[in-house]
């Protein structure tokens, strides 16, 4: 119950609103999703793509600050990773089987998780 006390108050710091139905910060109709490859804050795929996609960054356990930018993506994976949690966190460190991919992105951009 303090997690969501501290997530709730999180969003209003960064002017954003729960939706108590669905606790979505963002949502995208199917066929955004199509194009902008959209997901969930803190999902994990593999991409065999050139690039990364707008709002993914790849899985190498690279450290992100704690701060409004990465708020939502912090209060979803935590200090599970690394980090100190008061200035800096971790994301998952996953290595690709191969230098040339595919590689495991994860998104930090997206639709923030519902939770029963």
């Amino acid at each position: 119950m303090e997690l969501r006390k501290n997530i709730e108050k999180l969003l209003q710091m960064l002017g954003m609103k729960s939706q108590p139905s669905s606790h979505h910060l963002k949502t995208a109709s199917t066929s955004e999703r199509k194009t902008d490859m959209e997901g969930t804050i803190g999902e994990i795929r593999l991409f065999a793509g050139s690039f990364i996609p707008k709002g993914w960054t790849y899985c190498r356990g690279q450290q992100m600050p704690v701060g409004q930018q990465y708020a939502a993506l912090y209060s979803v994976l935590g200090t599970n990773h690394g980090g100190d949690g008061i200035h800096n966190f971790n994301l998952p460190k996953i290595d690709s089987l191969t230098q040339y991919g595919p590689h495991y992105i994860i998104c930090i951009s997206g639709t923030y998780p519902a939770r029963d």
